[in-house]
């Protein structure tokens, strides 16, 4: 099971621990806003997200990993480029660990 503890949720609702739940899919994307090979697959993770996520539900979860590091760069390329269907976290806090 994958567990990744002390990241910080974009959208401003503080430090969080993500858990694979049994029988959900997961897409886990590293990225960062400094990267060009990184946009167009951030870009397709949130088309498909609009195009599936309602027949997907909670089976399948798209989650991004920032190395950014800092918070409101990476808050501000996500609002600016529409990419808030993705769960967008930030990882470079100095504490988050991944298992």
């Amino acid at each position: 099971m994958l567990e990744i503890k002390d990241v910080d949720k974009v959208s401003g609702e503080g430090r969080m621990t993500v858990k694979h739940e049994k029988g959900q899919v997961i897409l886990l994307d590293f990225w960062a806003t400094w990267c060009p090979p990184c946009q167009k697959p951030m870009a397709h993770n949130q088309h498909m997200l609009e195009t599936r996520g309602a027949e997907w539900g909670d089976k399948v979860r798209i989650i991004s990993l920032s190395a950014d590091k800092e918070m409101n760069t990476l808050k501000a390329h996500i609002e600016k480029n529409k990419w808030g269907s993705v769960e967008n976290y930030h990882m470079n806090n100095g504490a988050s660990t991944a298992s």
